[in-house]
């Protein structure tokens, strides 16, 4: 996460440093998520770490289909439900493979 100077008027930017296959994250890892939009933002109550952090686990078992950023994913998440579970496992165990 990335907090500008104008946080917490401003949401945090979200990316994955790892490369990611999701309906609604970008090829440069950013993550595409409603309530860190400047639309969906409240700059009145801002949404805490914990509710963001929440909100990404449900994000990524939860994707966006019909509001894509990855094309290929969201049509195998829609048509294809087993070769993109095997396409996110793929991705995972490469992950997996990197040591840290």
């Amino acid at each position: 996460m990335k907090f500008s100077n104008e946080y917490p008027e401003a949401p945090p930017k979200v990316f994955f440093t790892e490369q990611m296959f999701h309906p609604n994250i970008f090829s440069d890892g950013q993550v595409c998520l409603s309530i860190l939009s400047y639309g969906g933002w409240n700059r009145d109550k801002p949404i805490t770490m914990n509710a963001i952090l929440v909100a990404l686990q449900v994000f990524l078992l939860e994707p966006n289909p019909d509001d894509p950023v990855n094309v290929l994913a969201s049509g195998l998440f829609k048509e294809k439900k087993i070769e993109y579970e095997a396409k996110v496992k793929a991705v995972i165990a490469s992950m997996e493979d990197h040591s840290y």
